[in-house]
C-alpha cells in the first residue's frame, strides 16, 4: 500500500499532462494549412494590409496589430522597420496566412488572402527567415535545395542578386565549397545571402525578408522604394529614408541608434 502511494504524485503529474495534450489534439487550427481550396488567380506580387488588427489566439486580449496598413506594389523593396515585438514579423506571417486577420483585410493583387488557395499563395511566395537554415552540403546545393533541377545559371544569376557570387567564385572550390554543419564554415551574413540567394533562385512573385539581412550591412533600409515605421501595432510614418531623416522622429532615432 505504502509503494502504491509513493507513486500517486507522479499520477497526478502524468493525468494533468495528458489533459493538456488531448485538449491540444482536439483544438482545430483557424487556418488549414493543407487545403487546396479557393480562387488561383495569376498573381503579380502586389501586397496590402488594409486596417489590420490582430492577435494571437493564445493572447487575444494583447492586440498585436492595431490597424496595420501597408502596401507594397510589384517589383518595390518595401521595409518594415521598428523596435522589437512592434508587429513585423506578424505581417509576414498574416501575408502567408498562417493565421487571419481579426478585422481588416490582406489582399494580394486585390484577392482576399482568405479567397485564395493557401498552397496557391505559399508556392508564389518565398521567405528567408531570421535565422538562416544552410545543409552540410555544396553552396550549389544550398542554394538549390528543393528546387529539383536548376541550371548553373540560374544559381550564378541568384547568387549575383544576393550579392553573394563574387564571395563564392573567389573560393578554391566556388560553388563546390562545402559550407560545413548549418553552414558552420561562413560567417553570418555569407550564411543569409545564401539562403536570399535560395529564395530568389525559386523566382517568387513575393520575396519575403524577416529580418534576414540582419547581419548585413545597413544599406539594405537605405535602398527601399518605401519605408514603413512600426510602432504599438500601427504604422507611425512611412516614406523613403531620406524623407524619414528630414522628418526627424521615430525612424531618425531607430538609424541614430544603428550608428552608434
Amino acid at each position: 500500500m505504502m509503494t502504491a502511494a509513493s507513486y500517486f504524485p507522479e499520477y497526478i503529474r502524468a493525468r494533468i499532462s495528458a489533459g493538456i495534450m488531448f485538449t491540444m489534439m482536439r483544438q482545430r487550427p483557424n487556418v488549414d494549412n493543407m487545403s487546396h481550396q479557393g480562387e488561383t488567380p495569376e498573381l503579380k506580387g502586389d501586397v496590402a494590409l488594409r486596417n489590420v488588427y490582430f492577435a494571437y489566439p493564445t493572447r487575444q486580449r494583447a492586440l498585436v496589430l492595431q490597424g496595420m496598413n501597408v502596401t507594397a506594389r510589384r517589383g518595390q523593396t518595401v521595409a518594415l522597420v521598428g523596435a522589437s515585438g512592434c508587429g513585423k514579423s506578424t505581417v509576414i506571417q498574416l501575408i502567408e496566412r498562417y493565421y487571419d486577420a481579426l478585422c481588416g483585410k490582406v489582399t494580394i493583387d486585390g484577392y482576399d488572402v482568405r479567397d485564395l488557395s493557401i498552397r496557391y499563395i505559399r508556392d508564389h511566395i518565398a521567405l528567408v527567415g531570421q535565422e538562416p537554415t544552410l545543409f552540410n552540403m555544396t553552396i550549389r546545393e544550398n542554394i538549390m535545395y528543393g528546387m529539383g533541377k536548376c541550371s548553373q545559371e540560374e544559381i550564378e544569376h541568384a547568387a549575383r542578386m544576393a550579392n553573394i557570387h563574387d564571395f563564392v567564385t573567389n573560393l578554391p572550390e566556388g560553388y563546390n565549397t562545402m559550407v560545413g554543419a548549418k553552414g558552420g564554415l561562413l560567417s553570418g551574413g555569407q550564411k543569409q545571402r545564401i539562403s536570399i540567394a535560395r529564395a530568389i533562385v525559386r523566382d517568387p512573385k513575393i520575396l519575403l525578408l524577416d529580418e534576414a539581412t540582419s547581419a548585413l550591412d545597413a544599406e539594405s533600409e537605405k535602398n527601399a522604394n518605401h519605408i514603413f515605421v512600426c510602432c504599438e501595432g500601427r504604422v507611425a510614418e512611412s516614406g523613403t529614408h531620406q524623407s524619414l531623416l528630414a522628418r526627424k522622429g521615430i525612424y531618425y532615432k531607430l538609424v541614430g541608434r544603428q550608428n552608434c
